[in-house]
Order: C-alpha cells, then structure tokens, then sequence
C-alpha cells in the first residue's frame, strides 16, 4: 500500500541520515567503531558460552553455572548502582575513563580464560560489573552531551543496528568456531580483541581528548 511504502521510505531516509551524521561527527563515529567492535567478543559473554566454559573446562556443573551467571549480572546491577552515584565524576574525562574501563575488560576476560576453578572464574566475572557499567554511562553521556538533539535518536537507532548485528553474527561464528577451537582459547581472543579495542580508542584523539561540553547542543 502507499502508506506501507512512504513508512518504509521515510525508514530508509532515517537510517541514511543516521549513517550520514555518524560518518562526518568524529566523535560519535569513534564511539560507534569502538562500541561495534566491542560487540564482537561480547557473544563470549552469552548463557551457553559460559556453560561451555564452567562444564567442560572447569570442574563445574549447571548450579555452578547458574551461580557465575547471576553474579555477573547482578555486578553489573550494582556497577551500574555505583556508576551512578559518580556520574559527575565520570563527566570529567570520560574518553580516558573509556579507554582505560574497555583495557580493565581485556586484562578480566584474559584472567577469566585462565580460570582454573569455579571459584576463581566467579569472582572474576564480578570484577566485570563496575568497570562495564562506568563505561556504558560515560559513553552515553559523551553521544547525548556532544550529539544534536535532533540527530540524537538516530545514531542511537544506527548505533544499535550496527551492534546487534555484530552481536549475531558473533554469536554464530563463536558456535561455529567451537567445533574446532578450545573454548579457553575463544576466551582468551576475546580478550586480546578487548584489549585491541582499547588500543584503537586510545590511538583515536576524538575520543582520547573527549569532555563533556558545557551545554548540548541543540
């Protein structure tokens, strides 16, 4: 139908116009490079990897994975809890606080991959929480402090298109990989592929020398 038709079109203009403003805003093209290639080892992060993990390298069973699961997202809860609470802090220099936060994943996911006990693997994984949550706070708050309000939602909507994407495409090439690859060793490369994100945002002077403006703009 034509009303089907111009909401698609009108769609298509919204997605082009997202890329367009992402592509010629340094700063929010750094952060949607950064953030989609973070989503990349994020699969590493989902329920039957990590049951994988606790079953077949680790002495555990499904109660422990239940356990590692629940402690991972609840420090994420209360990272994001403490996140809060210093937001102001956070708005002093949030490019070095992301930069330095997605290092701290490389050196947790490395310390995971070498987990010899449920145990250690679980306590590790709650090391994650602060650390994920400050991150995910100072990276919104550069896009919604420095980004035009009336561009806003759409590099949010492109940003989360460009995620999920990768997430998925992640997801199937990790369980594809595990035919042939020890699941340690995929942990391990997720985090170097962290780390190497650190790497590319601190190379990235838009984001290395970012601050949040005195006012947004409209």
């Amino acid at each position: 139908s034509e009303d089907s038709s111009a909401d698609n079109e009108r769609i298509l203009q919204s997605i082009v116009s997202g890329w367009t403003y992402i592509w010629r805003h340094p700063l929010a093209k750094s952060l949607t490079v950064m953030e989609t290639l973070e989503h990349f080892p994020h699969g590493i992060w989902s329920g039957a990897f990590l049951l994988v993990f606790i079953t077949q390298t680790l002495p555990g069973d499904a109660a422990d994975w239940g356990f590692l699961n629940s402690t991972y997202f609840g420090a994420m809860i209360l990272g994001s809890f403490w996140a809060f609470r210093i937001s102001h802090r956070i708005g002093r220099y949030p490019g070095r606080i992301i930069i330095f936060t997605s290092f701290l994943a490389g050196l947790f996911t490395l310390a995971f991959s070498a987990s010899q006990t449920v145990w250690v693997a679980i306590f590790v994984a709650a090391l994650f929480g602060p650390p994920f949550a400050i991150r995910d706070i100072a990276q919104d708050s550069l896009l919604q402090a420095t980004v035009s309000g009336r561009h806003l939602g759409r590099v949010y909507a492109t940003r989360e298109t460009l995620r999920t994407a990768m997430f998925v495409l992640a997801a199937l090439f990790l369980a594809w990989s595990l035919e042939f690859i020890p699941i340690r060793l995929i942990y391990f490369i997720g985090g170097v592929l962290y780390l190497m994100t650190s790497i590319y945002a601190l190379s990235n002077k838009s984001l290395r020398e970012s601050k949040m403006p005195d006012s947004t703009p409209n």
